[in-house]
């Protein structure tokens, strides 16, 4: 498969409008395209621009290349914008200079191991190879393995691996990934029992010569097994003790696979599975892929991020909002760990209750902005509005939600003017569409939607 032909495939996979990094990410997930360049996205960049070329040979006049945002977006003409979500959103805009630590808190290690020291822990389970996230090892094909493998015969350094500490000493891979799963394909084998499967060298550069070619690692000479077992390696390990943000933020800098994780992803990586099962629950919910049209793509977690949005502020009141949007969707992920089964089911109890009630409201046009009553054309599902009708709705009680659905034409009449109410500091547009995660922003559009909430309460 050519690389534009990969292209072609991902943009029909993704189904709407994606940009040239999330298009390169869902290749290499997919593994449709093996990249020997070192700059395998501007490779991706450079296919498209050849495909929206009407100059090139290559041209495709059924692709579209669409500004969305700050963003060029590709997507075939027949997929249907509207289904986006909207890319005008910047929550982590205010962050910078609001989140303090203290160098003492923070405790990361360095420790020389051994190839034996990382087998071992992944025998003992001490290495999650399946961490709770999209991500997945085994990205590599057998060649890029086997080159790994190479290195380390010919006693090559390798690049530092990094680990965060999480519960009962368990390790998660900041960055290494793809490098520990091909070290243990060739050593433990993939698969259970006898089905196990073991990488066999190929597409070796240097020592095809000495007979390695399609070798498994117990076919090794023991010389060769040893040399294997005893090659050092740096690891960063960062305590179990060390603030979330810490973790989080080294998830953030260091990862360097070629698909880097998204903010959700990493906060998945971070927290209990519990945690990550109740939001997925939500996010596969009936009700909310229909209310969103199955427009919120959950293959990097943008669905789960949405929930998580939400679970934030119904739980942790927005007024204790400083500023720091991953710090508080984080906080919310502890809160859900330590919250009782009983108390889970009545918020999904609620939230269910809530999106069939703004699904009554808003129809086909949930989330999505809009300025004139009558218009037809529907505008991209908004996250931010998504978050503060959502949380808004779920505060009030069974009969206030049925008293605003019976006067729900007098409620939109009063929400479309919001959007054409631009006047002053406390403009609700600009607060759900540019730095949402500023404190002033977000208490600007609560503010807003309660105003025009009691208004209809009040009829």
């Amino acid at each position: 498969m050519t690389l534009i032909e990969a292209c072609k495939i991902a943009m029909e996979e993704i189904g709407r409008p994606a940009t040239a990094k999330e298009i390169h990410d869902y290749i290499v997930e997919k593994n449709y395209f093996i990249f020997e360049t070192k700059t395998p996205q501007a490779s991706v960049s450079s296919a498209l621009s050849t495909l929206t070329n009407p100059e090139m040979r290559v041209y495709d006049e059924s692709i579209d290349c669409i500004k969305i945002g700050k963003s060029n977006c590709y997507s075939f003409k027949s997929q249907k914008v509207e289904k986006e979500i909207e890319f005008l959103e910047n929550y982590e805009s205010d962050n910078v200079g609001n989140v303090f630590l203290n160098p003492k808190d923070v405790r990361i290690d360095v420790k020389p191991m051994v190839i034996s020291n990382i087998i071992s822990r992944i025998k003992s389970k001490l290495i999650d190879l399946n961490p709770p996230y999209q991500r997945k090892a085994h990205l590599w094909n057998f060649s890029q393995k086997s080159q790994l493998i190479e290195s380390i015969l010919l006693s090559f350094p390798l690049p530092a691996f990094y680990f965060v500490e999480i519960e009962n000493g368990v390790y998660q891979v900041v960055d290494g990934l793809q490098r520990i799963s091909a070290i243990s394909h060739f050593i433990l084998g993939k698969g259970d029992g006898k089905n196990k499967d073991f990488l066999k060298l190929q597409g070796l550069e240097y020592l095809n010569a000495q007979g390695l070619k399609n070798k498994t690692f117990k076919e090794l000479s023991p010389s060769l097994r040893a040399r294997i077992e005893e090659f050092s390696i740096t690891a960063y390990i960062v305590s179990a003790s060390s603030p979330d943000v810490v973790k989080f933020n080294l998830f953030k800098r260091i990862n360097t696979s070629g698909l880097l994780l998204t903010d959700q992803e990493i906060r998945h990586a971070l927290n209990s599975r519990e945690a990550s099962t109740f939001i997925n629950k939500l996010a596969s919910s009936a009700h909310f892929l229909d209310i969103t049209n199955n427009a919120i793509a959950s293959e990097r977690m943008e669905d789960c991020d949405f929930i998580t949005r939400f679970l934030a502020f119904y739980l942790l009141p927005h007024s204790e909002y400083q500023a720091d949007m991953d710090g508080f969707l984080n906080k919310v992920m502890k809160k859900i760990t330590n919250t009782d089964k009983n108390t889970l089911l009545e918020i999904e109890k609620k939230f269910e209750e809530t999106i069939n009630t703004l699904s009554k409201i808003f129809g086909d046009y949930a989330f999505r902005k809009r300025f004139d009553i009558s218009e037809k054309k529907r505008n991209p599902i908004n996250k931010a509005l998504f978050e503060v009708l959502t949380v808004s709705f779920a505060r009030l009680s069974k009969e206030e939600q049925q008293k605003i659905v019976q006067y729900k034409q007098d409620f939109n009449l009063l929400f479309v003017k919001l959007f054409n109410d631009n006047q002053g500091s406390k403009n609700f547009t600009y607060s759900i569409t540019t730095g949402t995660g500023h404190k002033q922003n977000v208490l600007i559009r609560y503010e807003k939607i309660k105003e025009i909430i009691d208004k209809t309460l009040a009829l």
